[in-house]
């Protein structure tokens, strides 16, 4: 008699049969796998590392390479500096080269299956900057801070900053900074850095028995950044011997009562020379008795801003002016006061748009500068059109930079300007006024500049009614050409603009903004349209002649 086999059915060479229904689900498993969308396929991207300076290539660099559907992925450049990146995902991609204190990055639209070559950067390597600090007897001077001193354009005026840049002296007076931005003018400064744990100085009360105050100086021997000489590093450059003789004087003493909104209070203090571009200048600080009583010394004939504020819980901000002439000052009140609260609008100029309502005003806040103090943070916020408010402390200075938000509900919106009172702050710094509304002006007609210049070329939108350097450098629009050599701008007010293409690297510094200006009407003039878009075609990359 015939058994059935304990497996299913069995073929006539012994080997078990699957089952129709097996069958069947296999057969779908297929189909679904055949109807399945086929992923596209990846590219490369490929370039080179470039010094700016020698135009060699800069073997070793790090080189990274991020989009919206990948993860972050790095690589190094070879011994000629090149890079490649394979496996791609095809869309907008990221390519920084990752180099330290002068990181560039570009963004490039990767197509499925094509190569995308050519992503070259010309980059400038960190250098080093050292020397000696010494007295008027030639003796070393130790323990004490150097700075290096950057300076950029940033809402219509000039900006002094560190960035960390800074080293303490050893026992023989000599310092190192690492890490020193090449290609552009820096001030090296000495500048005497105290903070006071007891708010009331124990010096004694006749000047003749303290120690002599030091004088921030500036590389060699000068005063003030005025008289100052400059230093600029070529790419990876060890600037040695740069020595600074320091200056010394007979040491005064500032005694002051701190106030919060009219009562004596207990508030931290600083007090910084109001004539030096040090953006870290704190010759003294702490924090004041319960009776807001403060008395700093080791100070030297010039004029000091003494600031009473607090950064965290209740804000409060305030400083007074002292003029230090040979002797000590008495008597002196500093009054800090909380935020003011700043009534805006943002709305259309003109009739709204017919779908006004996708829009959103997006704004960001940069915080003030004030005699060497830069308050913490800043303010991001995102809200509907219409009135708004926010908070600002007096006597600080601000700078809005607004836009509309998302692109593309309304690709043709854009900020055409801010008023404060009765003035324009597009691209200024303001300070909060109680009895003054802020206003934001929207449109919505709008164009744009679409270029062909030379691949990887960075391209310069200068607008042709810039009234100044410090203008320009808020308001100029920069971008690089493709490796196909095309660019289009964001979307742009109605009118003049002139465009530029250089192989330079562009900064925000006035030595960099100068040379923009004075080659500004060099460039293609471009006459933007209401919603149309200009061409405009650069054959050449010029040389902005950056004398630095």
């Amino acid at each position: 008699s015939r058994s059935a086999h304990p497996t299913g059915p069995v073929s006539r060479g012994g080997v078990p049969m699957k089952s129709p229904a097996i069958l069947l689900l296999s057969a779908a498993a297929l189909l679904a796998q055949s109807n399945a969308p086929t992923p596209p396929p990846t590219s490369t991207v490929s370039g080179r590392i470039i010094d700016a300076d020698s135009g060699a290539p800069i073997p070793d660099v790090g080189v990274g390479i991020l989009g919206r559907a990948s993860a972050s992925v790095d690589v190094r450049t070879d011994a000629q500096g090149y890079y490649r990146f394979t496996d791609v995902t095809p869309g907008p991609q990221q390519v920084s080269a990752l180099v330290p204190s002068a990181n560039s990055t570009r963004v490039i639209d990767v197509e499925p299956g094509i190569a995308v070559t050519s992503v070259d950067f010309r980059v400038r390597l960190a250098g080093e900057i050292s020397g000696r600090i010494y007295d008027e007897d030639k003796d070393p001077v130790v323990a004490l801070q150097v700075h290096v001193v950057m300076r950029e354009y940033e809402g219509g005026s000039v900006h002094y900053f560190t960035n960390g840049m800074r080293a303490t002296t050893n026992d023989r007076g000599e310092y190192i900074v690492h890490n020193v931005p090449a290609g552009r003018a820096l001030f090296v400064m000495f500048e005497p850095l105290k903070v006071y744990p007891n708010p009331v100085s124990e010096a004694p009360a006749d000047p003749k028995w303290r120690k002599p105050a030091y004088r921030p100086t500036y590389y060699p021997n000068a005063e003030s950044g005025q008289t100052a000489t400059m230093v600029t590093l070529r790419s990876g450059e060890r600037r040695e011997r740069v020595d600074i003789q320091v200056m010394r004087s007979p040491s005064y003493c500032i005694d002051a009562t701190l106030f919060e909104e009219g009562r004596p209070a207990s508030l931290d203090f600083k007090v910084t020379d109001a004539l030096t571009w040090g953006p870290n200048s704190a010759t003294s600080g702490g924090k004041s008795g319960p009776g807001g009583k403060i008395r700093v010394c080791d100070l030297y004939p010039g004029q000091f801003q003494i600031t009473a504020l607090r950064q965290g819980g209740q804000q409060v901000f305030g400083s007074a002016l002292v003029i230090v002439d040979h002797e000590d000052v008495h008597n002196v009140r500093v009054f800090a006061t909380g935020p003011s609260t700043v009534q805006a609008e943002v709305g259309w100029d003109g009739p709204p748009p017919a779908n006004a309502d996708a829009a959103q005003f997006a704004f960001f806040l940069s915080s003030g500068v004030t005699g060497g103090l830069v308050w913490p943070g800043g303010r991001s916020e995102t809200l509907p059109f219409g009135p708004f408010s926010f908070a600002a402390l007096p006597m600080l200075d601000f700078v809005m930079y607004p836009r509309i938000l998302p692109p593309d509900a309304l690709p043709n919106a854009y900020i055409k300007d801010i008023t404060y009172g009765p003035s324009s702050i597009l691209h200024q710094r303001f300070r909060a006024a109680n009895e003054l509304t802020l206003r934001v002006s929207a449109a919505n007609d709008g164009g744009f500049i679409k270029v062909t210049a030379p691949a990887g070329a960075r391209i310069l939108i200068l607008p042709a009614n810039s009234t100044s350097e410090a203008f320009l450098s808020d308001a100029m629009i920069q971008g690089e050409a493709d490796p196909t050599g095309a660019y289009t701008s964001g979307v742009l007010a109605p009118g003049k603009y002139h465009v530029l293409a250089t192989n330079d690297l562009i900064d925000s510094t006035p030595e960099c903004i100068a040379n923009i200006w004075r080659e500004r009407n060099g460039g293609q003039e471009a006459d933007v349209g209401s919603k149309a878009t200009a061409k405009v075609m650069l054959p050449d990359a010029i040389s902005l002649q950056v004398r630095r």
